[in-house]
């Protein structure tokens, strides 16, 4: 017989919103009845099988109400009815919730097509599309390689590396999307011819193919300017998971994009009390400071993000901006040259326009770091 402790430790782990149940676990309870949406499987799955024409549906819901347990129980539905389904959660391994890009979104799902169709697809529109960027593009593989000479499990290997250094490397985090950002257009059409040769080519048993992404609802709020709704979303999340340091952190970004400084500094605080070492959250806390006028603080939350992270190089920046609109014209130029440093390319070009540095941008000196 289980005691008391080992009982609700089942419990609590039982209702684990970070864990979704699979389709048809007896431990999940449907309350559709109670929160008013339709079936999934008659209300999308109906949808998708009938459409003549490509469809795409938004399923969303807070974390933690069944949302992802519904999708795979769409999925389930799919696949009996002679679909072959791509199933992925959006965050899983290249997306960094905190810091999310469309460019980083397509890149992401991008690769895990290419992993989950490159058996019954070509992969050639892809590749090529590869091959034709790569001189610009290998560098932030951190490869030396000529990509031609390479097999296709290598070239797909190239790609799935890049992706992953969105994540794993930040100083990488905004070259990647700058470099592909021009070329998103032309991605998104050899992504579709991928995807129109794999229907061509299903598995026996197999007339349509389904892509289902999971796990994107507080970092598509945000994308989108429902900061509103970004906040009620990862309210729900800390219902279920008080300590979860990343739904904090994002939702006092949330915040401090409405204005609501004080309460975004109260939850980057308790994003830090879970995690002191969080060199994000210690950033993104300085600006709400300084728009509270509370100069001293904002710069010791800077200090904080470089103690924990040196070269994180938007921290720097973000320093110079703030001591340029103070006027102090010193402690801008030293930051100023720290980020250059840090990221020459992307930190001179961004200071050549940024208004922040228009009270010190006929300094010499100025001019001669942005050159």
């Amino acid at each position: 017989m289980l005691n008391n402790d080992d009982l609700l430790a089942n419990l609590y782990n039982a209702f684990n919103p970070f864990d979704p149940l699979p389709a048809g676990d007896p431990k999940y309870v449907d309350c559709q009845d109670v929160r008013g949406d339709a079936d999934i499987e008659q209300e999308l799955g109906n949808r998708m099988r009938l459409a003549d024409t490509n469809t795409c549906q938004l399923y969303s819901g807070h974390r933690g109400a069944g949302k992802s347990t519904e999708l795979l129980k769409l999925k389930k539905y799919l696949e009996n009815r002679q679909f072959s389904v791509v199933y992925f959660a959006a965050d899983e391994e290249d997306i960094d919730s905190e810091d999310a890009q469309y460019t980083d979104i397509l890149l992401a799902c991008t690769r895990r097509l290419l992993k989950d169709l490159k058996e019954i697809a070509s992969p050639d529109s892809i590749l090529n599309w590869l091959k034709s960027r790569w001189e610009d593009l290998k560098d932030l593989a951190q490869t030396p390689i000529e990509f031609e000479s390479l097999e296709v499990e290598a070239q797909l290997a190239q790609f799935a590396k890049l992706t992953a250094n969105l994540r794993a490397v930040p100083e990488l985090r905004q070259k990647i999307p700058q470099r592909i950002d021009p070329y998103t257009v032309t991605l998104i059409e050899v992504l579709n011819e991928f995807l129109l040769d794999a229907k061509k080519n299903l598995p026996t048993g197999k007339t349509q193919l389904a892509v289902i992404v999971d796990n994107y609802r507080g970092i598509a709020l945000g994308k989108l300017g429902r900061n509103e709704e970004a906040i009620a979303s990862y309210d729900q999340a800390l219902k279920f998971k008080p300590d979860l340091h990343e739904a904090w952190c994002n939702r006092g970004n949330a915040l401090g994009k409405l204005g609501r400084n004080e309460e975004a500094i109260a939850s980057y605080d308790q994003a830090l009390k879970f995690k002191p070492d969080l060199h994000e959250a210690w950033n993104n806390r300085a600006i709400p400071l300084g728009n509270l006028g509370r100069n001293e603080e904002a710069i010791a939350s800077y200090d904080q993000a470089l103690k924990f992270k040196p070269d994180y190089h938007q921290a720097w920046y973000n320093k110079a901006c703030y001591y340029a609109l103070k006027g102090n014209i010193e402690q801008a130029l030293e930051n100023l040259q720290q980020a250059i440093n840090l990221n020459p390319d992307e930190y001179r070009e961004m200071a050549k326009t940024d208004s922040d540095f228009d009270g010190i941008r006929e300094d010499e000196r100025f001019q001669a770091l942005i050159q």
